[in-house]
């Protein structure tokens, strides 16, 4: 009887899990669990991270283009400045490829930037010289989006009351009564969530060839 009983342990032995057994296997898998979370974890606040910082350098790369362009903008016949609260067209000098095998030339070029506020996203179209004249209309091009307000004003001094004027649109009258044709200065801010805050990023752009009498 002793001998069957010995024999039948035996068997629950080699057959199933022992208490220890089954200790470690749950602490192994608890310990994979942990380990799995933290990865998941860790992996989506850099994707948080990274999207937050995706918008920042675009708008980092933009000022920089449009302050290049916009302080290369001068008064030429067929394309002139003109500028609302969301979005500007001006002339510019920019680089653009030449013949093929010759880099890059300097031309002139029709710019356009406009705010999209349904795309919620700044569009920029840009045409050469002749491309200008042209019917067809160039593509335009994202490039920020995810935001929440693009606005331009424009600087110019009226010197008949002696004072500085920031304006929502280009010309105002009183540009236009001295024959104006380029503001003095363009102000962009740029409105964006962050965190669920508002927060703004404005660049001062000032223009050499601004204050250009006809």
């Amino acid at each position: 009887m002793r001998n069957d009983n010995r024999q039948n342990n035996k068997g629950r032995n080699q057959n199933g899990f022992t208490i220890v057994e089954v200790c470690l296997v749950t602490v192994m898998v608890a310990v994979l669990a942990i380990t799995l979370y933290f990865m998941l974890s860790n992996g989506l606040k850099v994707w948080q991270l990274f999207m937050q910082e995706t918008p920042r350098l675009d708008m980092h790369l933009f000022f920089e283009k449009a302050d290049e362009e916009l302080k290369s903008s001068f008064y030429t016949a067929g394309i002139e400045f003109t500028g609302t609260s969301t979005g500007l067209i001006f002339p510019a000098r920019v680089s653009m490829p030449a013949q093929p095998g010759a880099g890059f030339t300097r031309s002139m070029a029709k710019i356009e930037y406009f705010f999209d506020t349904e795309e919620k996203t700044l569009f920029k179209k840009q045409a050469d010289y002749a491309q200008s004249f042209s019917l067809k209309d160039p593509a335009p091009r994202a490039v920020i989006d995810n935001i929440e307000e693009v606005s331009f004003k424009y600087y110019f001094f009226d010197d008949q009351n002696n004072t500085f004027f920031w304006s929502d649109s280009w010309p105002p009258q009183q540009a236009k009564d001295k024959k104006l044709k380029n503001p003095q200065a363009v102000r962009i801010n740029v409105s964006f969530l962050e965190d669920t805050y508002l927060k703004q990023r404005t660049r001062t752009i000032f223009m050499p060839a601004g204050g250009m009498l006809e």
